[in-house]
């Protein structure tokens, strides 16, 4: 899950806009406020050189609501760190990498998307060899032809660490090469489940330092269902029960067993989805009237995003 996961979180950053996708704006209800995390503090900005902004540590918040509201400026970095938690396989891998932009980016760019995902349900159609973000996006030229292959890896420090809420270390993750790049990952298997919430030590280097930063469990989805069994119909509705703390979102899959059409969804994790009118018709005008797809693979994912000067942090666990 780390692509999609990096999907997610990079939407307004590294994409283009998806012209096949629609969305459920209507109806939908957003998750309601659940209270601040501790302020990170007045950072600093980096260098034109890259150098990195002050310590982003100030004193972490209870982890209940885990998006910095006050994201602002230009951006220049950018980091990213994944749990992921299989239920079934009773595995849990990390990993994290670190980057900077080829040129400064709006900071409304990346808080519009996370605005927009927290607050609507959005589905795309795929037919054929479609290639498209399955999300929604900026189009390219807010970004520039060549932004995404133009990203530099970063250094972080030497060894990210992770730890449970009482400071018992539950994993480290060294920095590595990989093919070039500059990575973390760990080296050893991690124990299921990680702890909840999962604090996060990021001692910096090129890219500014983070610590404390707590990152709450996401629940598994173990009563995700739907009203017409595994199959997937204009008519279903899907039910789970809502993540029990965090900003949380809700992504599942769908295939037609005998053509190359697809559906992929993001949604507010708020226990109940239909899919909306317009993704119903483009599925209409691809299989006809009556078609059923097979519910594949369905991922919560739970975010925390921190600002440090001009650098952004974004954790993401899922649970699938």
């Amino acid at each position: 899950m780390l692509k999609l996961t990096f999907l997610v979180l990079m939407t307004a950053l590294t994409a283009t806009a998806c012209s096949s996708s629609s969305d459920s704006s209507g109806g939908t209800t957003p998750p309601g406020d659940n209270g601040d995390n501790g302020d990170n503090g007045d950072n600093g900005d980096n260098g034109d050189n890259g150098t990195p902004g002050g310590d982003g540590s100030g004193t972490p918040g209870d982890g209940s609501s885990t998006v910095d509201t006050d994201i602002s400026g230009n951006l220049t970095q950018f980091g990213i760190v994944t749990i992921d938690e299989s239920v079934d396989d009773q595995e849990v891998s990390a990993g994290a990498g670190f980057y900077r932009f080829p040129q400064q980016v709006d900071s409304g760019l990346l808080a519009g998307a996370i605005g927009a995902l927290n607050n609507q349900d959005f589905c795309s159609v795929y037919a054929d060899d479609d290639s498209d973000n399955p999300f929604p996006t900026l189009d390219e030229d807010d970004l520039g032809e060549n932004f995404a292959t133009d990203i530099q890896t970063l250094s972080a420090g030497q060894v990210i660490t992770l730890a449970s809420a009482t400071g018992n270390t539950y994993g480290e993750m060294p920095l590595t090469s990989l093919f070039g790049f500059q990575v973390y990952t760990t080296e050893v298997d991690l124990t299921y489940p990680a702890p909840a919430p999962l604090v996060i030590n990021i001692p910096g280097d090129e890219f500014p330092a983070f610590s404390n930063v707590q990152l709450p469990g996401a629940d598994p989805l173990s009563d995700f269902t739907t009203s017409t069994g595994t199959s997937l119909t204009a008519n279903t509705t899907i039910s789970w029960t809502a993540n029990s703390g965090g900003s949380a979102h809700v992504t599942f899959d769908a295939s037609a067993s005998d053509s190359n059409v697809s559906l992929d969804c993001i949604l507010v994790d708020d226990g109940s989805f239909t899919l909306p009118a317009a993704t119903v018709a483009e599925l209409d005008a691809e299989l006809g009237s009556g078609w059923s797809l097979e519910l594949d693979d369905a991922t919560r994912t739970v975010y925390v995003v921190q600002q440090s000067g001009t650098s952004v942090l974004a954790l993401a666990r899922t649970s699938e």
